[in-house]
């Protein structure tokens, strides 16, 4: 042993072999009741479609589940990207739905070896994939859950579902809208001045802002 880490505790302690990590306890019933319901509104964020007007109605979820940011970050972070991440680098992937029985089974193998999503780790396409289409899907979703949050529990369905025909006509511009939202042009166009900045960063480069702008304004003076 070096002569130096038999006179320095820390050094000493530094040459100790470290423990290996103890696995997660299981989840209780409770717990997994909870966390499906996330695993799957998480999951449609990994989906090989378009789901940028499904936001707000993610986002709703999100907010209904109870759980605070951190404990959504973890879930997000350290469950469901590792084990749907692979999704978006296939030549064709799923683009329906996730089984939630498959996903939760994927969740809980790799949380009892404490798999962790480690950015390091991950191949060039996937880290390509997580910065420029999934990471900023997930913030988005979460800044609507912290808009639903500040609202009375009775008003937020109606709002997430406010938000989601006014995201559907901005980025599906050239798709017939839903029926008419049911509000107000005024109160609509403050609706939308506070959800805009938020879908505006989404858009694609391919996409015309101006275009996907003036659909959300023809959706609102229809109200």
């Amino acid at each position: 042993m070096d002569k130096q880490a038999v006179h320095n505790p820390a050094a000493l302690r530094q040459t100790r072999p470290q423990p290996m990590p103890l696995p997660y306890a299981p989840f209780t019933p409770a717990q997994l009741a909870v966390r499906r319901r996330v695993w799957d509104a998480f999951g449609e964020l990994f989906l090989d479609t378009d789901t940028r007007p499904s936001l707000p109605l993610i986002a709703r979820r999100l907010a209904e589940s109870g759980l605070d940011e951190a404990a959504l970050g973890e879930i997000w972070r350290e469950e469901v990207t590792p084990a749907l991440l692979f999704n978006l680098t296939l030549v064709a992937g799923e683009w329906a739905y996730f089984d939630l029985d498959w996903l939760e089974e994927q969740i809980v193998r790799r949380r009892a070896i404490r798999h962790q999503l480690k950015r390091w780790s991950l191949s060039a396409l996937m880290q390509q994939v997580w910065s420029s289409e999934v990471e900023p899907a997930y913030a988005a979703a979460m800044r609507l859950r912290s808009g639903l949050l500040v609202l009375p529990t009775a008003e937020r369905s109606a709002r997430a579902a406010i938000w989601h025909r006014l995201a559907r006509a901005y980025f599906w511009s050239e798709v017939s809208p839903l029926t008419a939202c049911p509000a107000s042009a005024v109160d609509l166009k403050t609706v939308w001045a506070d959800l805009e900045p938020t879908l505006r960063p989404l858009l694609l480069k391919s996409e015309d802002e101006e275009r996907s702008s003036q659909a959300v304004l023809a959706l609102i003076s229809s109200a």
